[in-house]
């Protein structure tokens, strides 16, 4: 029993002895391009190994750092994160405490960690993809003037069914120094110099907003579209131009008073460049006073005969209004829709055409909305309806007959009586 148990122990050693080798020993050849990068440059990495086989892919990078009154700190700047999976470490040695901050969009998150024996540690998986802002700082030990902090991000990749994997990585967002690629147990080492002559090309500002801008409604504002086309944008401050202020990617704002307001945007990137875009805001009253009366409608008309509806439109309020749109509707039916400009305190005359195609009694109606359908006053003062009869020829003909026949009637009667008295 105890010869099968150990032959087992031993078989189960070879197998995993065999898969640790297919997966992490089967790297032929590493690549990397350019022989010696300067930050900027595109750099190439090509791994040969056999068809279809999982490796481990990892960097590490170390530096040393600076105490400073009782604090180090150390701005990694801008940290191009690859997609999951991932794990990313962040070792200091020498200190207390460990901190590490990211900042994505504007948002920034530190986490800290205390050490144990001088040593902490920071670690996290599966991190999303993209560009981040990251910084390491803490506190050292009582007696460190340096502190030496080492960052080791690993991932995994797939050769194809040619044995090949090859990637390409935008230096500029790595710092200057020397870096430990390893891929399985095929180890190399990079020296990234830092570019000479290079000027940081500070962030580019774009403002979006709500279309609509009204007193005592919120209105969102976004820089969702600004840009750095050499590092990445770490704050997003906001001057709304009536004394408040926010931070952040998107913000919201409500003004209370109407009037012209120059809104700020001021961004800053990882090197400290900051740029400002002022965009000038019209925010109106939020309230309207609209009233439709008739100017000229007719209570009955004919049958294939046009009809104007006459109606006038006055805007009771304070502020002009664009885009008015004014529907008319017959028998509950749109039939027609316009859009007017009103100015403050005037009126307009609305006339609408219609030809009945059918007798009856027909209901008329005449909406006036503004785009954002916000009313001061009841929704019927913005509105008007009325019942119009409509007649045939025949008909017609025949009510005017009956009532010159009852006329002549009447007449006969008058001179008849004259005669007999």
């Amino acid at each position: 029993m105890y010869y099968i148990r150990r032959l087992s122990i031993i078989f189960i050693t070879g197998l995993m002895f065999v898969f640790s080798s297919l997966v992490y020993s089967s790297v032929v050849s590493v690549t990397i391009l350019p022989n010696e990068p300067v930050q900027g440059d595109i750099i190439s990495l090509e791994v040969n190994a056999k068809p279809n086989i999982v490796q481990k892919l990892a960097l590490e990078y170390g530096n040393y750092v600076k105490v400073d009154k009782g604090e180090f700190s150390w701005a990694l700047g801008t940290v191009e994160i690859p997609g999951s999976p991932n794990n990313f470490t962040i070792t200091a040695n020498g200190v207390k405490r460990l901190r590490v901050t990211v900042n994505m969009m504007g948002v920034p998150v530190t986490v800290s960690s205390l050490g144990v024996d001088g040593i902490a540690v920071i670690s996290q998986r599966n991190v999303e993809n993209g560009l981040y802002w990251v910084e390491v700082s803490g506190v050292p030990l009582d007696d460190a003037s340096l502190v030496h902090v080492s960052i080791k991000a690993e991932t995994r990749i797939v050769t194809d069914t040619n044995g090949r994997y090859f990637s390409q990585y935008n230096s500029s967002y790595f710092p200057p120094g020397v870096f430990q690629i390893n891929v399985g147990d095929n180890r190399n080492e990079v020296l990234l110099r830092q570019r000479v002559g290079w000027v940081n090309q500070p962030p580019k500002p774009v403002i979006d907003h709500t279309d609509i801008q009204l007193v005592d409604r919120a209105i969102s504002f976004s820089a969702a579209e600004s840009y750095d086309n050499d590092g990445v944008i770490v704050e997003y401050k906001w001057d709304f131009g009536d004394g408040e202020k926010a931070d952040g990617l998107n913000v919201r704002h409500r003004y209370t008073i109407p009037g012209e307001y120059l809104v700020q945007l001021l961004l800053v990137d990882n090197n400290g460049d900051h740029s400002i875009l002022n965009e000038r805001l019209l925010v109106t009253s939020s309230w309207v006073n609209l009233l439709v009366l008739p100017e000229n409608i007719p209570s009955t008309t004919l049958v294939n005969i046009p009809t104007v509806l006459r109606y006038s439109v006055i805007n009771m309020g304070k502020n002009d209004i664009h885009s008015l749109e004014v529907l008319a509707l017959i028998d509950d039916q749109p039939y027609t829709m316009q859009t007017i400009d009103l100015e403050a305190n005037q009126s307009m005359t609305v006339n609408i055409y219609w030809t009945p195609e059918s007798t009856g009694f027909h209901r008329t109606e005449l909406h006036v909305d503004p785009a954002n359908q916000i009313h001061e006053n009841f929704e019927h003062d913005n509105s008007y309806v009325y019942i119009i009869r409509v007649d045939n020829l025949i008909r017609q003909y025949m009510g005017f007959l009956a009532v010159t026949l009852v006329l002549t009637a009447g007449l006969f009667y008058f001179l008849l009586k004259k005669i007999i008295k």
